[in-house]
C-alpha cells in the first residue's frame, strides 16, 4: 500500500509538471506567433510606407508589390499549417510514448505488488508451519521426557521398595530368631534348674530314707522333709523369678529392637523420600534448564528470521528506489526529447 501511494504521488507530481510544461510551451508558441505577427505587420507597414513613397514608380511596381505580398501571405499560411501539423505529430508521438511507458510501469508495479503479496503469504505460511512443527516437537519431547522420568522414578521406587522390603524381612527374621533363641535358652535354663531341684530333692529323700532306715528320729526326718520342702519352694520361686526376669528381658529386648527397627525403617523411609525429592528437584531444574535453552534457541531463530526479513525489506526498498529513479530518468529523457 505504501509503495502504491508513493507511485501515485510520483505520478501526480509528474502530471503536474507536464501540465506546467505544456502551459509554458503554449505561452512560448503564443509569444512566437505574436512576434511573427508583429514582424509581419511591421514588414507590411514598411512595405506600405515604401509603396506610399514609391507611388510614382508606376503600375508595374504596384502589381509586383501585391503579387509578392500575396505570395508571402500564402507562404506564411503554409508555414503556419506545416508547423501546427509538425507540433501535433510530435505531441501525438510523445503522448503515445508516455502512455506506453506509463502502461509498462503500471504492469511492472502490479507484478511487483503481486510478487510482494505472494512473498508475504508464503512467509506467513512457512512461519505458521514452523510454529506448528515446533509445537509438535515440544509436545513430543515433553511426552517422551515425562514417560522417561515416570519410568525412571518407578524403577527407582521399585528398587528402593524391594531393598526396604528385604531390609525389613532380614531385620524381622533376625529379631524373631533372637527372640526364639532367647526363649529356648530360658526354657533350657528353667528345665536345668527344675531338674537340679528335682534331683536334689530326690537325693535328700533318699538320704532321709537311709537315715530313717538307720533309726533316725521322726523329728529329724520331719525337719529335713520340711527343710527340703521349704528349699524346694524357695528354689522353685527363684526359678520362676529367673524365668520371669528372662522372659521380661527377652520381651523388653524384642520390643526395643522392634522400636529401633521401626525407627530405623522410618529414618530410611525419610531418607528415601528426601532422596526422591532431591532427585525430583534436580530433574525439575534440568527440565527448566532445557526449557530455557529451548526458548533461547527459539528466540535466537526468531531474531535471525526478523533480521532476514528486515534485510529483504531493505533490499526491496532499495530496488523500489532504483526502479523509481530509472522511471524518473526515463521521464526526464522524454521531457528533453519533447523540448
Amino acid at each position: 500500500v505504501s509503495l502504491a501511494n508513493t507511485w501515485e504521488g510520483a505520478y501526480k507530481k509528474h502530471e503536474k509538471k507536464e501540465r506546467r510544461k505544456a502551459e509554458i510551451l503554449a505561452a512560448r508558441q503564443k509569444d512566437a506567433a505574436l512576434k511573427v505577427q508583429k514582424n509581419v505587420r511591421r514588414h507590411l507597414c514598411q512595405k506600405w510606407y515604401k509603396a506610399r513613397l514609391k507611388q510614382s514608380t508606376g503600375a508595374a511596381t504596384h502589381i509586383q508589390r501585391h503579387f509578392r505580398g500575396g505570395r508571402q501571405r500564402v507562404h506564411y499560411q503554409v508555414m503556419l499549417r506545416t508547423r501546427e501539423a509538425a507540433a501535433t505529430l510530435i505531441q501525438a508521438f510523445f503522448r503515445m510514448h508516455y502512455r506506453r511507458r506509463r502502461y509498462r510501469a503500471l504492469l511492472q508495479k502490479r507484478y511487483d505488488a503481486a510478487a510482494a503479496i505472494q512473498k508475504v503469504a508464503r512467509g506467513g505460511e512457512q512461519r505458521q508451519r514452523f510454529r506448528k512443527d515446533l509445537q509438535q516437537a515440544r509436545q513430543a519431547a515433553t511426552t517422551i521426557q515425562k514417560a522417561q522420568r515416570r519410568r525412571a522414578a518407578h524403577t527407582a521406587y521399585q528398587g528402593k521398595k524391594a531393598a526396604a522390603v528385604r531390609i525389613q524381612a532380614a531385620q524381622r527374621g533376625a529379631s524373631q530368631r533372637g527372640r526364639f533363641k532367647a526363649a529356648l535358652r530360658a526354657r533350657q535354663q528353667a528345665a536345668v534348674r527344675i531338674q537340679a531341684a528335682q534331683r536334689c530333692h530326690a537325693g535328700r529323700r533318699r538320704h532321709l530314707d537311709v537315715l530313717a532306715k538307720r533309726g533316725s528320729a521322726a523329728t529329724l526326718v520331719q525337719r529335713h522333709i520340711r527343710g527340703g520342702q521349704a528349699r524346694t519352694k524357695v528354689a522353685q520361686m527363684k526359678t520362676e523369678r529367673d524365668a520371669a526376669t528372662c522372659l521380661q528381658r527377652v520381651a523388653r529386648g524384642a520390643s526395643a529392637r522392634r522400636r529401633a527397627g521401626v525407627l530405623r525403617q522410618a529414618a530410611e523411609v525419610r531418607a528415601l523420600e528426601q532422596e526422591m525429592r532431591r532427585q525430583a528437584q534436580v530433574e525439575e531444574a534440568e527440565r527448566l534448564a532445557r526449557v530455557m535453552a529451548e526458548e533461547e534457541r527459539v528466540k535466537e531463530q526468531a531474531r535471525l528470521q526478523r533480521e532476514e526479513e528486515e534485510r529483504q525489506r531493505e533490499e526491496e526498498r532499495k530496488e523500489a528506489k532504483k526502479f523509481k529513479n530509472r522511471v524518473l530518468n526515463m521521464f526526464g529523457m522524454g521531457k528533453k526529447k519533447s523540448k
